[in-house]
């Protein structure tokens, strides 16, 4: 229950967060979102569009069929009429994979190919309603990293990037924390955060607005870093141990062979 209580909580501090974007009078905004429990993401995405989809703002939607399903049952229990959103053309659907498929160019996206596609789903959505701008969520940067293409994803991000100088919108991107639990991903997770505006952490994340929790927090966060670093240090040192174990070994036995060579002419 009280995980529970957590992820909701976190869930809405992350809305409020994305929400409080919209007052910002720049153009583009471009926020990520973190995440380990599917449902968790679901309910952000979900009550992020909800309010701007009841005060009849255009909504994008670039996702998994099995992620839509997740974020429109959520909306309807909210009795939004997702239905009707989608018939009267104020959320825009379109499957992340299929979309991908039409600017991805030798494993990479394509600048020209993706503001033909996508460029474009953003124009006609904001012509919905005369309003300025768009409240897009996009998965494709998440199908493309665990897909294995991180390079890619990156790429991708900045697209968005370079996107927002001409078009008019607010972008929630997510990534699952399983992506980046390895130590190689530290710099791609760092590239991830830097091509976003604002960073948004996983659920378990403490939303406590209590210093006192925040500080426990931090040291927490601190003493598994630096638990994680001598872990690591400690594997590199045996690594090397390793290594000139086997170097020995083969050198003894290279020593061995030479010796008994002789012996062998001879006979």
């Amino acid at each position: 229950m009280q995980q529970a209580d957590r992820s909701d909580s976190s869930a809405s501090v992350a809305v409020q967060v994305i929400d409080g974007l919209f007052s910002s009078p720049a153009r583009a905004h471009h926020a990520v979102q973190f995440y380990e429990s599917e449902d968790f993401l679901c309910d952000v995405v979900a009550r992020y569009l909800d309010g701007g989809l009841r005060a009849g703002e255009p909504a994008v939607l670039l996702i998994t069929p099995e992620r839509a399903r997740g974020i429109f049952e959520r909306l309807k229990k909210g009795d939004y009429d997702v239905e009707g959103g989608l018939a009267s053309g104020q959320i825009t659907l379109f499957d992340a994979r299929e979309t991908l498929g039409k600017f991805m160019v030798d494993g990479m996206p394509d600048w020209d190919r993706f503001k033909a596609v996508v460029g474009v789903v953003l124009e006609r959505s904001a012509a919905h309603g005369g309003h300025r701008r768009v409240r897009a969520v996009g998965e494709m940067v998440d199908v493309l990293w665990r897909e294995g293409n991180p390079q890619a994803a990156i790429r991708l991000e900045e697209m968005w990037n370079d996107l927002g100088k001409s078009h008019s919108f607010t972008l929630l991107c997510a990534y699952v924390m399983g992506n980046f639990f390895k130590e190689r991903h530290g710099d791609q997770f760092r590239r991830v955060c830097e091509t976003h505006s604002h960073v948004i952490p996983a659920e378990t994340w403490s939303s406590s607005d209590d210093p006192e929790v925040q500080l426990r927090e931090v040291s927490i966060l601190q003493r598994r870093a630096g638990a994680l670093q001598a872990e690591v240090k400690q594997r590199q040192e045996l690594e090397e141990a390793l290594r000139d174990a086997l170097a020995n070994l083969r050198r003894s036995h290279e020593r061995r062979q030479r010796r008994r060579r002789p012996d062998v002419d001879r006979a």
